[in-house]
């Protein structure tokens, strides 16, 4: 009777343990892959189009999966993102916004200081559909949640700068300090392509202040801005005589 009971205690741990290998393992293996895919877009990484589909089933499978699993949640979305910007404007595309649509509000339902995200439904709706009764909310908290994220904030300033003159009053602050910190902090690349998406009305508004901007940055961006061929008065900026490698 004994041994009997050793072998039905052995088999048990054996059947479990196959249990475990058949469900929990193939859990961990997809959430590593898309963990892993989440890292590299945050990274601004490229991910390879065949990286793509072999992920894109197996995000199908975790979502229906998840509970609360933030960082899970957080990557997944992140993916459909990345896959929603590269998708063409038709079907294809549509199916694609509404799967990052529906991750996206997932994850915040769990976690919602999550400022990318924010930003990100707010720009998907002002682009697609218009802009709504509660599209500007989003993109406050984005700023709100997300005012000091290196990241967020390259993104979010290259598109929000060229739209000053039409945001809402309490958002135009929000929008031009931001512009103001990246270029401080010498992000130059996206502070040239956000001053040189805008029309001459938000420039108008954004040469004042650039007064408080040390001047060394302030040479570099102006001679970036010739460099891309936009012609902008930078204010105290002392002008001088231009040397040969100065051009």
């Amino acid at each position: 009777m004994a041994a009997l009971s050793i072998r039905l205690v052995s088999l048990a741990v054996v059947l479990c343990g196959l249990w475990w290998v058949a469900t929990v393992v193939p859990l961990t293996v997809r959430d590593d892959a898309v963990l892993a895919a989440g890292r590299r877009i945050l990274n601004e990484e490229t991910l390879p189009p065949q990286a793509i589909a072999r992920l894109g089933p197996i995000a199908d499978r975790l979502e229906p999966q998840l509970a609360c699993e933030v960082a899970t949640w957080r990557a997944v979305a992140l993916f459909r993102l990345r896959v929603a910007e590269a998708a063409e404007g038709d079907d294809a595309g549509r199916i694609a916004w509404d799967d990052f649509r529906e991750a996206a509000r997932r994850l915040l339902v769990c976690s919602p200081h999550e400022p990318l995200f924010w930003f990100a439904l707010f720009w998907q709706e002002a682009t697609q559909v218009g802009i709504q009764p509660g599209s500007y909310d989003r993109l406050r908290l984005s700023y709100a949640l997300g005012a000091n994220e290196a990241w967020i904030m390259r993104k979010r300033s290259r598109l929000m700068l060229p739209l000053l003159a039409t945001v809402p009053e309490d958002l135009r602050e929000p929008v031009l300090h931001e512009f103001i910190t990246l270029l401080k902090s010498r992000v130059m690349r996206e502070a040239v392509e956000a001053f040189q998406s805008s029309d001459t009305v938000v420039r108008e508004m954004v040469l004042p202040r650039l007064v408080d901007v040390p001047e060394p940055v302030l040479a570099g961006f102006s001679r970036a801005l010739r460099n891309a061929g936009v012609e902008a008065k930078v204010p105290g900026r002392v002008e001088r005589e231009r040397r040969p490698w100065d051009r």
